[in-house]
């Protein structure tokens, strides 16, 4: 498997976090964690279906979700997936986010299958990842919605992001000047989770980084707000099946995998989206 990680275009920047250009050759398993933004993707090649599950829509949505994602990845195929960042796909999304909470959607639920279609025939023959990237770009400028922004969730997402998770959202609230039934209704709305979900989000993620520095499982849990060793295991046998230990030793340790989980790795280039004038 192969992975490039891709600067959107400047106007996606403040909604996507990057676009992903993924080539496997032999149907790989691999493993995502949950993701703080919603995930948009297009698949040319053979089927790609989640562990247990049917194949999946050619083009679709991931909804936030707790749990990780076991996935089949398409013999001979490329994928082309776009991250949101936690407010950016209420920006190209006119429904609230909660409903695909934890689901894949086709992404024809919410846009127009020739629309689709024309994206899919110039991946096709699309000559590189650089080329496929800007594809996706492209798509979703012509997508981008600029009003509408919601000032509590994003002042909410800032702050949950800041402290690392680490928040009781009574006090967020209250910080805030509203209540925690307002806040949470429209946090669900635009980011897709509740405010508590996506905060364990956050707060997991920071832990899995954090497990390559060489600190115990103890200092780990201690320096990402875990009340102690115990609450991280718990939360990870929560997010993976497994204790952080067997986790990180049976997927952590292969490279097609760890691309997906930290971030890029070794002989995984980074690619630039430009456009002329």
């Amino acid at each position: 498997m192969r992975v490039h990680r891709v600067t959107p275009s400047a106007g996606l920047r403040p909604y996507v976090r990057e676009i992903l250009v993924i080539a496997s050759s032999a149907g790989e398993t691999s493993v995502i964690l949950p993701e703080p933004g919603l995930v948009l993707g297009f698949r040319i090649g053979g089927p790609a279906s989640a562990v247990g599950q049917p194949a999946l829509a050619t083009a679709g949505i991931t909804g936030l979700r707790t749990t990780l994602r076991r996935m089949h990845m398409p013999t001979n195929g490329v994928t082309v997936v776009a991250s949101f960042r936690p407010l950016g796909a209420a920006q190209f999304l006119a429904l609230p986010l909660h409903e695909v909470f934890g689901a894949m959607v086709p992404l024809a639920e919410f846009v127009h299958p020739a629309d689709i279609r024309e994206v899919e025939d110039h991946l096709v023959v699309a000559r590189d990842a650089r080329a496929r990237a800007a594809i996706l770009d492209a798509f979703l400028v012509r997508r981008l919605r600029t009003g509408g922004k919601d000032s509590l969730a994003r002042a909410a997402v800032d702050r949950i992001t800041m402290a690392g998770g680490n928040v009781r959202i009574q006090t967020l609230a209250r910080v805030l000047g509203t209540s925690v039934d307002p806040l949470e209704k429209r946090f669900r709305r635009v980011v897709g989770a509740s405010p508590k979900q996506f905060a364990s989000i956050v707060r997991f993620r920071r832990a899995i980084a954090a497990q390559g520095s060489g600190r115990t499982l103890a200092e780990v849990a201690h320096a990402s707000g875990y009340f102690d060793q115990s609450h991280f295991v718990r939360e990870c046998r929560a997010f993976t099946g497994e204790p952080p230990s067997r986790f990180l030793e049976t997927f952590c340790g292969r490279e097609s995998h760890s691309v997906l989980l930290r971030g890029r790795g070794r002989g995984v280039p980074k690619v630039g989206v430009r456009r002329g004038r």
